[in-house]
């Protein structure tokens, strides 16, 4: 039995849904009368289904005005379907309206606004008589993307559209809108009044009126009430969907990056292709791009009993050799180069949920970097402790503003912290004897120095962030 009734959008119409539906025996008249006074209503209407069941309609005694007049959205839905329909749309607060009607019929159990344990028990009694039916034909529709988790709505086909879809292309009728159903009307009122006296006229008509006012002041109160309390509810249920949003996109940007050892192992192959001198030409940095994508050369051009070089000379080397044009500055005898690689898939992103403990971090992440050290002298490495990661999300109190701080920061105990790792060594081939497969560990910078004659021999560093969940 509805406790609630609102009134929905239909088009350019307005109809109210959540109606308490009793199906009437014998004496209608004294059944009628019972209802309207067990839930407190006058307002309602009567409809009589192909099967010849009447069906009272009443409209909550703590609904809007407006509604005491409006077209029954189930008695549309009846006589505008040609056949059933389970109709679910979702509603502020976590509630649910569930109405099940079509082919001039009307589940007297739906046309409710209930909560999400209620809609599901309504839901799958619906749909378990409907599979049970030979003539059980019923077309399923959600309004929105969410839906009660009801075991049995899974095994039928749903559709996506509004009320107003469904019933457009069928006018509905005086018969299903609305009325006054029980008690006199006002002619009779008049007539009675008009007997007794005209004075009497006068102070029930103030008295009335006085009343009507009364109503419609404590109804927009109480509907200004409610209205602030959804706009609360639904800014709290939206800051919340954003933060958790805001945290899965930054999780994502730190880990769906390009798998490391891929990174470390194209970088140490096109230095060894280029080598540290060209055409007269000495190296004098490289550095690695984090994104996979190309290798950057800085050049410096030899002097004294070395000096071999031109500006010619490199610039030929490298297109005969490279396909690519270096840049030179001929003032200070210094020169650039850029040599693209195919740059490696990124990897998964990891999810909040995966995010290692820091703890677990320093147990084996730099256990394994201490023994790095141990096995290379030359190899350092520097882990920082991680701090809280910056992440904003748009404020959705504040979104339509120019308010500055509509951007807001997302609470500490809702994000995951970050820290640095800097590894150090002092030759090409100490690279390749480590891995960095993990999938918290991200490279943000590979920067490679020439130390000496050794062709192997560079001051290397690796510089990278590594993320940990906010335990």
């Amino acid at each position: 039995m509805a406790e609630r009734s609102i009134l929905i959008p239909a088009g350019s119409a307005t109809a109210v849904a959540g109606l308490s539906w009793t199906k009437l025996g014998k004496d209608p008249k004294l059944e009628l009368k019972s209802n309207s006074k067990m839930l407190g209503s006058k307002h309602g209407l009567l409809i009589e289904t192909p099967r010849g069941v009447q069906l009272l309609g009443l409209v909550s005694v703590t609904a809007p005005s407006r509604a005491r007049s409006a077209i029954s959205a189930a008695a549309w839905l009846a006589n505008a379907s040609e056949v059933r329909v389970l109709f679910i749309k979702a509603l502020p607060n976590g509630e649910f309206w569930v109405l099940c009607a079509g082919a001039g019929e009307l589940d007297q159990r739906t046309d409710e606004i209930v909560h999400e344990e209620v809609a599901v028990q309504i839901i799958d009694m619906v749909l378990s008589d409907a599979s049970h039916d030979d003539n059980g034909k019923i077309r399923i529709v959600v309004d929105g993307d969410r839906y009660p988790n009801s075991n049995m709505i899974d095994r039928f086909d749903r559709e996506n559209a509004t009320f107003a879809e469904l019933v457009r292309g069928y006018t509905p009728t005086k018969a299903e809108r609305v009325r006054k159903i029980v008690g006199i009307t006002g002619g009779q009122l008049l007539a009675i009044i008009l007997i007794i006296a005209a004075i009497a006229v006068a102070v029930y008509a103030y008295e009335l009126y006085e009343q009507h006012l009364r109503d419609e002041e404590i109804a927009r109160q109480q509907a200004e009430l409610q209205r602030q309390h959804l706009t609360a509810e639904q800014i709290k249920t939206e800051t919340d969907l954003r933060i958790t949003r805001a945290v899965i996109q930054a999780v994502a940007e730190d880990t769906a990056t390009p798998p490391p050892d891929a990174l470390l192992k194209a970088c140490v192959a096109t230095l060894r292709r280029v080598g540290d001198e060209i055409a007269g030409w000495r190296l004098g940095q490289a550095q690695c791009a984090p994104t996979g994508t190309n290798v950057d050369f800085s050049f410096n051009l030899l002097d004294g009993v070395a000096a071999t070089g031109t500006n010619a000379s490199i610039i030929e080397t490298a297109k005969k050799r490279f396909g690519v044009t270096p840049s030179v500055a001929i003032e200070n005898a210094h020169a650039s180069l850029s040599i693209n690689v195919p740059p490696p898939d990124a990897r998964p992103a990891l999810t909040p949920p995966q995010l290692p403990r820091y703890g677990d971090i320093v147990e084996k992440f730099g256990t394994r970097f201490q023994l790095l050290h141990q096995e290379f002298e030359n190899v350092h490495v520097t882990m920082g402790t991680p701090g809280a990661r910056p992440i904003t999300y748009l404020d959705p109190a504040r979104e339509n503003s120019q308010d500055p701080n509509r951007f807001a920061q997302v609470p500490v105990d809702r994000g995951y912290r970050r820290g640095t790792v800097q590894i150090t060594g002092t030759s090409l081939w100490q690279i390749e004897q480590f891995s960095l497969a993990y999938p918290f560990f991200t490279i943000k910078k590979i920067e490679v120095t020439p130390s000496g004659s050794d062709p192997d021999a560079y001051q290397w560093s690796i510089e990278g962030e590594y993320v940990a969940s906010r335990s």
